[in-house]
């Protein structure tokens, strides 16, 4: 298991983790995002943006949780951005 964030994302492709960035950038500064939203603003497919959710979970397990009723992510109490600012630049 990686002990921190460079070895966690190491293996992970570029425009993999843009898109687990906008995902925290989108928690930090809406407080949600969906899986529509990656889709569309991305173009990948649905399953790809569920991978990268998936993927976004077991890096930052508890900073999200899923609303049933509205079907997006939501910004938990327990948020703890992995990356300091969405301007830093990369690990």
């Amino acid at each position: 298991m990686p002990t921190n964030l460079k070895e966690a994302v190491e293996d992970l492709t570029p425009p993999v983790v843009l898109r687990l960035r906008f995902m925290e950038c989108m928690l930090r500064h809406y407080g949600l995002f969906s899986r529509f939203l990656l889709v569309d603003y991305f173009g990948i497919s649905a399953p790809q943006a569920s991978r990268d959710i998936a993927q976004y979970k077991l890096l930052a397990d508890g900073n999200m949780l899923y609303d049933l009723k509205h079907r997006r992510y939501v910004i938990s109490a327990e948020f703890v951005p992995l990356w300091p600012s969405e301007d830093a630049e990369e690990e």
